[in-house]
């Protein structure tokens, strides 16, 4: 970062001389670990008229901070202004040392107390309304305050943020009395890839939402204290050498708020999944629960916890043991439950795919190539769709630097396999012109590869924006299959519709109206768009207006994709679209209605556009009908659908046509989820709804948001715990499909294991590997033996498939009472349907030792042996023999 060209700009922002990049050495930085540095720092930050106090925000003046190697004396707080990235060092990462006289909050603040009264948002005034404070970074950082004044309790970091926001690679050094990271209120966003050494609590929130991943926690007092939340997912975190893990407790002199009036200051959810505590004298500390609706009682979910020296693993805070120690927890819930069907869920779904943002600190500085050095000008006005698309197939096996820029788009440009882009404080690509003018024959902006290709694909630190009116744009098209998990993402990509200098969709051009739209407001169809051949890894990305969002038609349920961290706010039709798609893990979801709806009631002003994708609403509006979508858009759609599991999700109604009058009663609109027509297992674990009167639809029933009311006070939140869609069709794939590698498992020379063996959990449906080993050759060649599938079961009960406990058993050869069809070609070119006359050979009724011996080959060694489990191993796809 340090060494690379910067030749970025910002042709929006009115200033050529503006400094997109800057070094703290330019600005008089020593970083000999004695020199007091601060001034250099705030220079470095503030250079160029940035957007700090007194600006709500800006999306013209972003700018990266650059810290090389080296100790950094800090004395009092650096504000980071609205559009920061601060990024160290990736290969040697500097260090912050606050100094013995430090005084601030924080040694790093994304924001500001002025003491100057109340806010717009009625809380204590600050530099930025916290739930409106988007668009930071700080990555490759060493932060230290054991040298502080302990009476000071001061924070590494004073973290308070919104969407699109991002952590990577932090190390909080907090002093016996200090904090790692500060982080009161906002409206989260992610936090990840951060280890907290030492303090009285490694981390101190409170958000609407949150999903913290990859986190260590090590010899903290507290390594996380919670003041409130509505939800918070928490994903393979690491504990060690704590006195507790997690203290979901109010602190009334946290100044904890979440709204834009007096709030609920309960801890409301949180979600734990795929961690570990070891020597924690307790995991979990939560208030008394209560059954009573209304009354605060924070919703628990632990999932895939392991457990070491652990004394009580959740308690509540008089001391009341509320679930006992194991090694290990494979799943437990506290809250409301909704069981649709008996559902397992896929293994890969539980463990899901872990990979941070690359930063490609292995590769050296002749493996980079600058857009702007391709041809590519990125002054917001010159067509760069040639230079791009050039630029891309010419990078290929490189990374390709998107200088900052707004790089103007008139045509689809396809990002082939191979592809690295890293752009620079949201580099921004904005689609153009007639090309994507017309919403009945929309066209894509970024096409991801091209269908059926198999390939890896890296994209960060972008933004998908467009210039006035081009209602028939999609923004993003993912085609591409990942070839190994992981292999194919987007990272810190945000897409943002209108509301922003140089777009010609601010508010001059497109004023709120309470009747109707605006002529020439209509921006995109579609912002995302992940088709059925494609899968990937999606990690904190804001999706910001149009008419539809996130989109999965069809996708393969042969592939996994993980959805991190992902928003999705104010389309006209749905937010997200989960339509016939299979194999999808979402990390925390969070959604907002529009605010002008039901003036006009959608789909206006898009109606000629309904049907135009996949799964699209059909709006058939008749009078008291609560389900039918007409009055506000909806928050999540989940239809013909498989294989899900949303570990959070926060779907907020907040007005109507905007009034907010209609909040507290649950009033904003109908409904927020609709689920119909699903297959197995879907699971929404603590879905959170504010402002509606049905939390969900679920094939045609409505869930009422105030059966599950959790605070009564504003604004009147609803939690459920665990949501199982019920499943009212049956598909094939239902059957856990196991490895044939299992076969292999006798064999001493591939596996230690005696006995071939597979884990599923109770009641499971299996379909046997095939038989490859053995051939008979008369009166037929048989080559290939098929097996019944089993229901395993804890105990016994009829079934349409054969049903069995759980112990060593022999499968059983398939019989086949007749052969198939096939089509008959004659000569002369007629077709016709036929089979063999012949009787079906007749399999051996089983394949144990007393069966006969096969002309060639051999039977299985061994029985099979099923195990008890809460995941099913090891698998393959559906379908796959």
């Amino acid at each position: 970062m340090g060494s690379i060209d910067h030749k970025g700009t910002v042709p929006w922002g009115g200033d050529a001389s503006y400094k997109v990049f800057r070094n703290v050495r330019s600005y008089g930085a020593v970083g000999d670990g004695v020199t007091d540095d601060t001034k250099a720092f705030k220079n470095a930050m503030s250079d160029g008229k940035r957007c700090a106090v007194k600006c709500n925000g800006s999306t013209v003046r972003n700018a990266i901070v650059y810290i090389p190697p080296g100790t950094y004396v800090i004395s009092s707080t650096i504000v980071m202004p609205f559009g920061t990235q601060v990024i160290g060092d990736a290969n040697a990462r500097p260090t912050l040392k606050a100094s013995k006289s430090f005084i601030g909050m924080g040694v790093l603040s994304t924001d500001e107390y002025t003491g100057g009264g109340t806010g717009t948002d009625g809380l204590d005034q600050q530099y930025f309304v916290n739930t409106a404070n988007f668009y930071r970074q700080l990555r490759n950082l060493i932060i230290d305050v054991t040298q502080t004044r302990t009476s000071q309790k001061v924070a590494c970091l004073h973290y308070q943020v919104a969407q699109a926001t991002s952590t990577q690679n932090l190390l909080l050094i907090a002093g016996s009395s200090g904090y790692g990271m500060y982080a009161e209120n906002g409206s989260g966003g992610q936090i990840s890839d951060v280890e907290f050494q030492g303090g009285t609590v490694g981390l101190f929130g409170g958000s609407q939402q949150f999903i913290a991943q990859r986190l260590k926690f090590s010899g903290c007092t507290v390594g996380v204290q919670l003041i409130w939340d509505w939800g918070w997912a928490w994903k393979s975190i690491e504990m060690n050498n704590v006195s507790t893990g997690f203290k979901l407790v109010p602190d009334s002199g946290s100044g904890s708020s979440g709204g834009s009036t007096a709030t609920s200051s309960n801890i409301g959810s949180a979600s734990f999944l795929d961690s570990s505590f070891n020597n924690a004298n307790t995991v979990v500390v939560v208030e008394p629960p209560s059954k009573t609706s209304g009354t605060g009682t924070t919703g628990l979910v632990l999932e895939n916890i392991k457990l070491s020296g652990v004394t009580a693993a959740v308690v509540d805070n008089t001391g009341a043991t509320i679930l006992g120690v194991s090694s290990n927890i494979g799943q437990w819930t506290y809250g409301p439950i909704y069981k649709g069907s008996a559902d397992t869920k896929d293994r890969d779904l539980v463990t899901a795919t872990k990979r941070a943002k690359p930063q490609y600190e292995d590769r050296s500085m002749g493996d980079f190539v600058h857009l702007k050095d391709l041809g590519a000008r990125g002054d917001g006005v010159t067509d760069d769709t040639a230079a791009f698309q050039s630029a891309l197939y010419a990078a290929v096996g490189k990374i390709l630097f998107i200088d900052a820029g707004s790089y103007i788009l008139t045509l689809t440009v396809t990002i082939p396999s191979g592809s690295k882009l890293v752009g620079e404080t949201w580099s921004q690509l904005a689609a153009s012109g007639t090309c994507f003018s017309d919403a009945l024959n929309p066209k894509v902006m970024l096409k991801v590869e091209t269908s059926g290709q198999v390939g890896d694909v890296e994209m960060q630190d972008l933004l998908f924006t467009t210039v006035g009116p081009t209602t028939g744009a999609i923004l993003v098209e993912w085609d591409i299959q990942a070839s190994s998990p992981g292999a194919a993402g987007l990272w810190d990509c945000h897409a943002r519709i209108g509301g922003a200098t140089g777009t010609k969709l601010t508010p001059a051009e497109c004023p709120p109206l309470t009747s109707g739209t605006a002529p020439g407001c209509n921006a995109s169809s579609l912002t995302m768009h992940l088709t059925k051949t494609g899968s990937g890894h999606f990690e904190n990305m804001w999706l910001w207006g149009s008419d539809h969002t996130i989109d999965d038609p069809n996708m393969n349920d042969a592939n996994k994709t993980m959805l991190y961290g992902t928003a999705s706010e104010h389309a006209v039709f749905y937010q997200f679209n989960f339509n016939k798609a299979s194999r999808i893990f979402a990390g925390l979801i969070q959604t907002e209605s529009p605010y002008y709806q039901p003036t006009p009631q959608p789909p206006a002003p898009f109606t000629s556009a309904v049907g135009v994708f996949a799964g699209d609403p059909t709006y058939k509006c008749t009078a008291g009908d609560e389900f039918s979508g007409c009055d506000e858009s909806w928050a999540v759609f989940i239809r013909e659908s498989m294989n899900i599991f949303i570990a959070s999700a926060g779907l907020y109604s907040w007005f109507s046509t905007y009034a907010q009058t209609c909040i507290d009663q649950q009033l904003c609109q109908k409904a927020l989820m609709l689920l119909e027509k699903n297959y197995s297992n879907v699971r929404i674990n603590h879905l959170v709804t504010i402002g509606a009167k049905y939390m969900a639809v679920m094939d045609g029933k409505g869930i009422p948001a105030k059966d599950n009311l959790n605070v009564n006070m504003h604004p009147f939140w609803s939690q459920i715990s665990v949501l199982d869609v019920s499943a009212n069709r049956s598909l094939y794939d239902e059957f856990i499909w196991i490895d044939p590698k299992i076969w292999d498992m006798d064999d001493p020379k591939i596996w230690d294991m005696d006995v071939p063996k597979f884990t599923c959990s109770p009641p499971c449906k299996v379909k046997i590997p095939l038989w490859t080993k053995a051939t008979s050759t008369a009166p037929i060649t048989i080559s290939e033996w098929w097996f019944e599938a089993v229901t395993l079961s804890g105990g016994n009960g009829a079934a349409v498939q054969r049903r069995q406990s759980f112990e060593l058993f022999w499968p059983i050869p398939e019989k086949t009472s007749a052969w198939p069809a096939v089509v008959y070609t004659d000569p002369d070119g007629s077709s016709t349907i036929k089979a063999p006359t012949i009787p079906f050979p007749t399999p051996p009724p089983s394949i144990d030792p007393n069966a006969p011996p096969t002309p060639t080959g051999s039977w299985p060694k061994r029985q099979l042996e099923p195990y008890i489990g809460q995941y099913e191993s090891p698998l393959v796809e559906q379908c796959a023999f």
